[in-house]
């Protein structure tokens, strides 16, 4: 990851995953919004079978396309195109966002007057113009999750105690997304990396093939002496989840399987036993559920049961992990 005289100011990093249009629309928007900076993309294909590549090739010829025969994950695939990238700053950012007129422009003025920062957010926004939750106060820890997908949620979906933990764990007014501001970590589908911030980092762990792994990254970035930073006035719109929806019982797997691996790789054994029993009673609750559903419910059909199934699956990570369920390897 050497720079020179004539390396860009910026390295943008998009992976995709049979999300040709949303992949389209994001690289028009690149190139019909930025005017200032000097900027490089790098286009990895983890495997699609949409013509993206080919696309790629025929309409964006400046575009440096990696293509790989399967999906190597967010994290892998990502590393990729930083270790190919040569910009001053990298940016990784998703296929199905859009960043709005000045937005790349206005974030490297920023991330220059900022020094101190190794790793930054933007504004972002649901296409319908709403606020995107986006950025945290703190680090996930066992109490965060009583609002993720925990026996809490699954019966008092709308009780003062979930959004209680909601809010330890979100910044979730409009107002917190007004103004600049110090920050935990934000999502991954758009973050600004220093070139320096990763010389000092390393790169994404591979333990993780998708979700948290932003996480783990802005939290080593910390311990690197880095400050993390939200700006409020570069915006992106995230259509969000582009790729993920196309097989939700898998990644709803990967998900829980990210999240004990971060537990099991920054927390204690206490905290990780705390995490596992929330999680478990949570999903028999979740099971439950579905067992009425595909006994009851009419338009139950087979998409029902292969969930059920899944389900079933991280109920056994729950109570195994890290016997069962993917552990990880650590490769930052």
């Amino acid at each position: 990851m050497e720079s020179d005289a004539a390396a860009p100011d910026l390295s943008i990093s998009i992976l995709t995953w049979n999300t040709r249009a949303c992949l389209k629309a994001c690289l028009d928007s690149i190139r019909r919004h930025t005017h200032e900076i000097r900027y490089e993309i790098i286009v990895v294909d983890n495997g699609s079978t949409d013509g993206a590549f080919e696309m790629l090739k025929q309409e964006y010829p400046g575009v440096r396309a990696i293509r790989h025969e399967e999906n190597l994950g967010f994290t892998a695939g990502n590393n990729v195109a930083l270790r190919a990238a040569r910009g001053r700053y990298i940016l990784l950012l998703n296929s199905d966002t859009v960043v709005r007129e000045g937005c790349l422009d206005l974030w490297i003025r920023l991330m220059e007057g900022d020094p101190a920062v190794g790793v930054s957010a933007p504004k972002m926004f649901y296409p319908d113009g709403r606020l995107y939750l986006s950025i945290h106060p703190r680090f996930p820890d066992p109490l965060c999750c009583l609002s993720e997908r925990s026996i809490l949620t699954e019966l008092c979906p709308r009780s003062g105690w979930v959004e209680h933990f909601r809010r330890r764990y979100f910044y979730t007014a409009e107002s917190d997304y007004a103004s600049d501001r110090d920050i935990a970590w934000g999502i991954g589908a758009a973050l600004m990396l220093r070139r320096a911030a990763v010389e000092a980092t390393g790169l994404l762990d591979v333990g993780f093939f998708a979700f948290f792994e932003e996480i783990d990254y802005c939290l080593r970035a910390r311990a690197a002496g880095w400050r993390l930073r939200y700006y409020h006035q570069p915006e992106v719109i995230h259509i969000s989840a582009g790729s993920l929806r196309q097989d939700y019982d898998r990644i709803t797997h990967i998900w829980h399987a990210s999240r004990f691996y971060f537990y099991r790789k920054h927390f204690s054994a206490p905290a990780m036993f705390a995490l596992k029993a929330l999680t478990a009673t949570g999903i028999v609750i979740r099971l439950i559920k579905l067992l009425f559903r595909i006994r009851w419910v009419s338009t139950a059909g087979s998409e029902w049961r292969g969930t059920f199934k899944t389900y079933v699956r991280i109920l056994l990570m729950s109570v195994l992990y890290p016997l069962f369920g993917p552990r990880g390897k650590s490769k930052s």
